[in-house]
């Protein structure tokens, strides 16, 4: 049996981080501190459950263009790459962007700090690594 491809583990890293994407705004936002929120207003409920799945169907597209585009695997990789590191540059550009907006990364109360820093940061963060070395080893050409 031959050894997994680099390009293969490329392929699950990336599946990993667009299942983060896909998956955990859905889980952390459908509450009471956020979507369900009772002192939100509609519309800003509108949005974020407009954004959350922009994230869900953003991953779904992306697994297709990693796992089943096959007439060019680099390019569904590339493809996938964009679905997956648009919204984590939007995370950033957000977190980046509070004071001007009056944004926090987390309400008073919530989840408590990791190592100093705020979980979405961490959470985002690795995600955008393990996205990027996945979407490097996806695109090497392997000796075979």
């Amino acid at each position: 049996m031959l050894p997994m491809s680099q390009q293969r583990w490329g392929q699950l890293l990336m599946s990993v981080a667009l299942l983060i994407l896909a998956l955990m705004p859905s889980i952390f936002d459908f509450n009471l501190s956020h979507v369900l929120h009772p002192d939100w207003p509609g519309h800003a409920r509108f949005h974020l459950v407009w954004s959350i799945g922009v994230l869900f169907f953003n991953a779904v597209l992306g697994l297709y263009f990693i796992w089943f585009y096959r007439s060019d695997q680099r390019f569904g990789a590339r493809v996938a790459g964009i679905l997956g590191l648009g919204p984590l540059a939007a995370f950033f550009t957000s977190a980046a962007t509070m004071r001007h907006y009056g944004g926090t990364l987390h309400d008073a109360g919530g989840v408590p700090r990791w190592i100093g820093l705020d979980p979405n940061l961490i959470g985002f963060a690795a995600t955008a690594v393990v996205l990027c070395v996945g979407l490097r080893l996806a695109l090497k050409r392997d000796p075979w």
